[in-house]
């Protein structure tokens, strides 16, 4: 015999709707089980449709070095998913230009790391920054603008593990250069200027930086070659 269920189906914002269901006899009960399981709610708007009619996020992570993704999300339209994930203004997400993995923006986790840097005008995973930076060094222009003087502000770098084992371990050595910023970060950029100059490839780890203004750096290097031109 078939019958009919009527129940309330909960939503992520904590209000209810009505829902219908039919139990029908074997296959069909369980063909409708199928259905059911299936269905999923757009994270944007909250309507409630099959997968095979919604927008999957596909895979995406919290951290840049996380290995697992976070479980997928569903959107009603592509439109929907833009919104929520790259144009909220909050934890959005980015496509690394290095891995071409979709990170979120600042780790959930702290509120506050930025988790990328702009490298020629398209966004770095830390991950794949670091890499970089370790492989190559920063380039002048994190240290000096266009007209060769100091940058005001510290522009690249990052936090690395405390003591910065990761540049050390790459063969960085700690340089003798100013630790503590405050509002203006000329004599430090300055400084890491003239050791690109004299052959050192030189990478800047945070101590305790808010907002390139103030806290406490550390320039590493490491000597690559006699002399360099600016």
């Amino acid at each position: 015999m078939n019958t009919i269920h009527h129940a309330d189906q909960l939503k992520l914002d904590g209000s209810c709707i009505p829902i219908t269901t039919y139990k029908f006899s074997k296959p069909i009960t369980e063909m409708r089980k199928i259905i059911e399981d299936n269905r999923v709610e757009c994270e944007h708007c909250g309507i409630i449709r099959h997968k095979r009619r919604m927008v999957s996020s596909g895979e995406h992570y919290a951290t840049p070095w996380d290995k697992i993704p976070e479980e997928p999300r569903w959107y009603c339209s592509q439109e929907h998913m833009d919104e929520s994930m790259f144009e909220s203004g909050s934890f959005d997400y980015f496509i690394c230009e290095g891995c071409c993995r979709i990170i979120c923006e600042q780790n959930p986790k702290q509120g506050h790391h930025v988790q990328y840097r702009v490298v020629d005008s398209e966004p770095i995973c830390l991950s794949c920054y670091e890499e970089m930076i370790l492989r190559d060094g920063q380039p002048l222009s994190d240290f000096l603008d266009d007209d060769g003087k100091p940058q005001p502000k510290i522009i690249g770098g990052m936090f690395f593990s405390t003591g910065n084992p990761e540049p050390k371990e790459a063969g960085y050595e700690e340089l003798d250069a100013p630790s503590f910023i405050r509002f203006d970060a000329s004599r430090f950029n300055k400084c890491a200027a003239e050791y690109i100059e004299q052959g050192w490839q030189v990478v800047v780890g945070y101590g305790s930086i808010g907002m390139g203004l103030e806290g406490t750096v550390t320039l590493l290097g490491k000597k690559t070659h006699i002399g360099n031109v600016l």
